[in-house]
């Protein structure tokens, strides 16, 4: 579960920072999308896959056992590893929230004036 969710994190996060808001072209929002919903998707198997290495973690201290140093340090980093990167998709979504209103201003207007020219037809 760990190296599931660090290499899910190392390949989401460069994509989500590299949100400016400026994008405008279908592929770039249709992306997004997919990240975003990716992110979503995984958000409350990871918490409850946390809850659970938790008590597993627990279980292996009380019988004086320890991780592996690589796992202990996937384990130690994984919580805020994952809140960073909710953070991170928040601030996205916050940058693409202008530019988004604005294509769905475009949007109605254009649909506005073929609606007119119908009618005028």
């Amino acid at each position: 579960m760990l190296e599931n969710l660090d290499d899910f994190l190392k390949r989401i996060e460069p994509e989500i920072e590299g949100i400016t808001g400026e994008e405008r072209d279908t592929a770039s929002f249709m992306k997004m999308m997919r990240l975003f919903n990716e992110v979503s998707a995984q958000q409350s198997e990871m918490e409850n896959k946390f809850a659970a290495m938790h008590r597993t973690v627990l279980l292996v201290k009380k019988y004086g056992q320890k991780l592996p140093d690589h796992t202990q340090k996937l384990f130690d980093a994984a919580p805020s590893r994952w809140n960073s990167l909710k953070t991170k998709v928040s601030l996205a979504k916050q940058r693409l929230g202008p530019r988004i209103q604005e294509e769905s201003d475009r949007i109605t207007k254009v649909c506005f004036l073929m609606e007119m020219l119908r009618l005028i037809s």
